[in-house]
């Protein structure tokens, strides 16, 4: 069990590690959507306790009503359509979050993918015409411009 624990904890260190550059790529390919994504995120992360904040306060109502505690039930009841009104909304809001985030997601995703593969190719141009002739650096060239792209977003939306 504690080798489990000691990967999982070492796989958390390395993406902690990771991270800075990450995040540093996606905001070198677009600061804009950047901070809209992570706007979008936090307003995401807001509306499931909200809507379960809301849930509570219904079933608090709903008790109050059956149980007679509270001298005017017709109060009770229009507070509760109240907040049924506001969970809906919430719940509206949330998903036309959602949908508008993962098309930031793609966005950004396509701009990062271009950015790191316009610096792979800033570097590669650099470099002298005998790295081109080898196989091996052909192949990790390959690699790094389809792998690249999108694992810095991805790192990103683990958080």
């Amino acid at each position: 069990m504690s080798s489990k624990i000691h990967h999982a904890l070492n796989e958390l260190r390395r993406i902690v590690r990771q991270y800075p550059r990450a995040f540093k790529l996606v905001w070198q390919a677009d600061r804009k959507y950047t901070v809209f994504l992570l706007g979008l995120t936090a307003l995401t992360s807001v509306t499931a306790p909200a809507q379960i904040w809301l849930t509570k306060l219904i079933i608090d109502a709903t008790s109050a009503l059956i149980t007679g505690s509270q001298a005017n039930p017709t109060e009770i009841s229009n507070s509760i359509l109240i907040l049924v009104f506001l969970v809906l909304a919430v719940w509206i809001l949330a998903n036309a979050v959602k949908m508008r985030l993962y098309m930031v997601q793609d966005i950004l995703g396509l701009k990062v993918q271009y950015h790191v593969q316009y610096l792979i190719m800033q570097k590669a141009s650099g470099l002298d015409a005998v790295f081109y002739e080898t196989p091996r650096f052909y192949d990790m060239l390959e690699n790094a411009r389809r792998a690249a792209g999108s694992k810095p977003l991805n790192l990103m939306s683990r958080f």
